[in-house]
């Protein structure tokens, strides 16, 4: 009985034995595998980096974006003073993230995960409805509207001593979007509302009402010229011009292929938009001079289709101050428009029923540089047409 139990007992301690050493065996396998697998992804960050950091510097740095629209940095001056407070550093960080090479790429990878493979709602503000891309908006808020209406009444007063004086709200694409698909949307009635209030006496011409999200860009913010026709009949009735642009033997252009700010911004998939622009008699016979520049150009800039920003074919996009002369008028008469971007391709469609437009650009002059320039004639009228963004921001238009 005792020798059994000593036979057991060596039975189990050479297993033992033999189970551990075995154990170290594996134990000391997996330690090499996993410090092979981790100088393998050592190496390949480092690769990653290294490569990443020696591509930026055989890149010659960019000074803006074109898909973002926007100036890019650039690297920073070494200063005592910035580099002492830190400074110098977070701009070094800002200035590498914006040259990062492929930058454009990695953004629109994000945009993918953030909608796609995350599945969140939004990605940094845009958000896709109906095949249109849309990005959330802040709401205006009492005190902004209010001066909005301020900045409005001031001008009124000064250019509008006939009498002859009209605003309209131009809708966001977002009012026929976002609530509708459960995204956070501004109250624009109430908006409209407190400027209505804000602005009694100023005789409003509503427009909200005639438009929806199809008469939109799919890509960008901006209204499509060839859904406003309408619109602009009832501004020109709206008025008291008998014109009317159904009327006026307009054609449709073919601008091509157009992705708009919202794709190129939001990096979100969505097909291209086709850019039209209305062209009649009027259009092609007008004349366009730029009070910055002192150069006189056609109403519609063409070579602009095949630029940056082919909304720029509208009157050359973003101007300062612009009057456009059409010689083919049946009456002299003189329209102003304190407007924004949206205004670039709504004007010519107003242009069969004045003989003189001007169009001011609150956010690129201020409303003092402004009166060594306009000086209405008697039968003038004018009319305030800005979109949701500025009465949401109308620090964007208080330039004294």
């Amino acid at each position: 009985m005792g020798e059994d139990k000593k036979a057991a007992d060596k039975w189990a301690a050479d297993k033992w034995a033999a189970d551990k050493k075995a154990a170290d065996k594996n134990a000391a396998g997996r330690s090499g595998r996993t410090r092979l697998q981790d100088a393998a992804i050592a190496a390949v960050f480092f690769l990653i980096l290294g490569g990443g950091m020696a591509l930026h510097l055989l890149t010659p740095d960019r000074e803006r974006s074109d898909t973002e629209r926007r100036v890019l940095e650039q690297f920073p001056q070494a200063e005592v003073e910035t580099l002492l407070s830190g400074e110098f550093f977070r701009e070094l960080e800002s200035y590498g993230a914006d040259q990062f090479p492929a930058r454009d790429r990695f953004l629109q990878m994000r945009a993918e995960g953030t909608a796609g493979w995350l599945g969140e709602l939004d990605a940094e503000g845009y958000y896709q409805a109906e095949g249109h891309i849309g990005r959330l908006e802040d709401a205006p808020s009492e005190a902004s509207v209010k001066r909005a209406a301020e900045i409005y009444r001031q001008l009124a007063g000064e250019y509008g001593s006939q009498g002859h004086v009209y605003y309209t709200v131009v809708p966001s694409k977002n009012r026929y979007l976002a609530a509708s698909h459960g995204y956070p949307a501004a109250d624009y009635e109430a908006a409209d509302q407190l400027l209505r209030e804000q602005l009694e006496g100023i005789e409003e011409i509503p427009i909200a009402g005639l438009l929806d999200a199809e008469d939109y860009y799919r890509t960008d913010l901006h209204w499509r010229q060839e859904a406003l026709v309408e619109t602009a009949d009832v501004l020109l009735a709206g008025m008291g011009n008998e014109a009317q642009a159904s009327m006026a033997g307009y054609e449709e252009k073919d601008g091509g292929a157009f992705a708009g700010t919202y794709a190129r911004q939001s990096f979100l998939p969505a097909e291209a938009d086709r850019l039209y622009y209305m062209e009649n008699s009027d259009t092609r016979e007008a004349a366009v001079y730029d009070w910055e520049t002192g150069g006189i150009g056609p109403v519609y800039q063409e070579e602009a289709l095949g630029g940056r920003d082919p909304y720029d074919v509208f009157l050359s996009g973003a101007k300062a101050l612009l009057t456009v002369d059409n010689p083919l008028a049946a009456e002299e008469r003189e329209l102003i428009i304190f407007r924004d971007s949206f205004g670039s391709s709504l004007a010519p469609l107003l242009l069969c029923g004045y003989s003189r437009i001007t169009l001011v650009d609150l956010r690129y002059i201020s409303r003092t540089a402004l009166r060594e320039y306009l000086q209405p004639s008697e039968n003038c009228d004018i009319l305030f047409a800005c979109n949701d963004g500025i009465l949401a921001d109308s620090a964007m238009i208080d330039r004294p």
